[in-house]
C-alpha cells in the first residue's frame, strides 16, 4: 500500500508484512531509544505508528527541539534526521548528534534536494551511518533497524575472552 503524504513524498507502508521483519521480542526493542526529526508532520506520525510497536520513538519537528530533547531524554540508539529541517540542515544535526553520542546509529532521509558529494563527505568523516532515500519503503526501514539493532546489542553484550592457564581452555569474563 502506498500513501501520498501532505509533502508530496509518497511512502510505501506494508502493515501485514511488519512482523516478517521484527523477529525480536517486543521488550528487547522496547528499550532502543529512536528520536526522529522531521518537519512533515505526517512522516512522524506515521514513523511514530509504525515504529512505535517495536522500539521507543519520540519525534519532533526542528533540529533545535531535537537537541533540546537529546539533552533532556538522551543519549539514544538511533538518530533519523530529514536533510531538509528548520535551523540547520539533517546532515549538521547527525553530526552534532555525533558529538553527543558518538555510539548512536545516525540515519539521513533525504528527496535528493542534497549534494551528493556533501553526502559522501560527510559519511566519510562519519557523521551519517546510513542515507535513505525518500520515497522509502517501511518495510526495508524496518529491516534495516533491525540490523542496526544486532549491531547495538554486539556492543553491548560482547564480552573479551581470557585464558584460564589451569584450566586450559578459554572463559568469558
Amino acid at each position: 500500500m502506498s500513501t501520498l503524504l501532505t509533502s508530496g513524498c509518497r511512502v510505501d507502508i506494508t502493515l501485514c508484512t511488519m512482523d516478517r521483519c521484527m523477529t525480536e521480542s517486543p521488550n528487547q526493542l522496547a528499550n532502543v531509544k529512536i528520536i526522529i526529526i522531521d518537519k512533515d508532520l505526517d512522516i512522524r506520525a506515521m514513523m511514530e505508528m509504525l515504529l512505535g510497536d517495536h522500539f521507543h520513538v519520540e519525534t519532533v519537528g526542528s533540529a533545535e527541539a531535537g537537541l533540546d530533547l537529546l539533552e533532556s531524554k538522551g543519549p539514544f540508539d538511533i538518530a533519523i534526521a530529514s536533510f531538509t529541517l528548520s535551523g540547520m540542515n539533517g546532515v549538521e544535526f547527525l553530526r552534532r548528534v555525533g558529538e553527543i553520542n558518538p555510539e548512536a546509529v545516525r540515519i539521513l532521509l533525504t528527496g535528493g534536494c542534497a549534494d551528493m558529494r556533501d553526502l559522501e563527505l560527510a559519511i566519510s568523516k562519519g557523521y551519517i551511518s546510513r542515507i535513505v532515500l525518500k520515497p522509502f519503503c517501511m518495510i526495508t526501514l524496518l529491516e534495516q533497524l533491525r540490523l542496526d539493532m544486532s549491531v547495538i546489542e554486539q556492543k553491548c553484550h560482547v564480552q573479551p575472552l581470557t585464558y584460564n592457564k589451569e584450566e586450559q581452555k578459554c572463559l568469558l569474563t
